[in-house]
């Protein structure tokens, strides 16, 4: 969530260290077919956002970064682990000051917030409740 773009750099290399997760089986049988074996490039689709340079000349292709992560929440085939760090990611591209990609961002995070259940749901909107009623009292 921080607004250094080295930290949150250095931050997905330390990641991608880790073993990398396959994507989940899910109820539909065409999703969970085209997701099925292959390694979850969440982690990698960050990085690459975070390493394409702000500016009108990359707006489009870190808008469509932005779109394919969205897609891969919105099939639930990503694994629970990657949820929140990817909520983190996202809520921390809104301190690049660059209007262009905030839609972007808000629809990945609201694909994340829709296609979780459970305690994790509660766990996101609660924290995403309280980062809203913090931003509305530094404003």
């Amino acid at each position: 969530m921080k607004n250094s773009t080295q930290l949150r750099q250095q931050t997905l290399v330390i990641l991608k260290r880790f073993e990398t997760l396959k994507y989940v089986d899910v109820a539909d049988r065409e999703v969970s077919e085209h997701f099925k074996g292959q390694l979850c490039e969440c982690i990698q689709l960050m990085e690459d956002f975070e390493k394409t340079e702000v500016g009108f000349r990359f707006e489009k292709n870190k808008i469509m970064q932005l779109q394919r992560l969205e897609v891969m929440f919105n099939s639930g085939a990503v694994p629970a682990e990657y949820l929140e760090i990817s909520y983190d990611f996202l809520i921390g591209c809104l301190w690049i000051k660059f209007a262009p990609i905030f839609a972007g961002v808000h629809s990945a995070v609201g694909a994340i917030v829709r296609n979780t259940t459970g305690e994790f749901r509660q766990k996101l909107v609660e924290k995403h409740t309280k980062l809203v009623r913090t931003l509305s009292l530094l404003s």
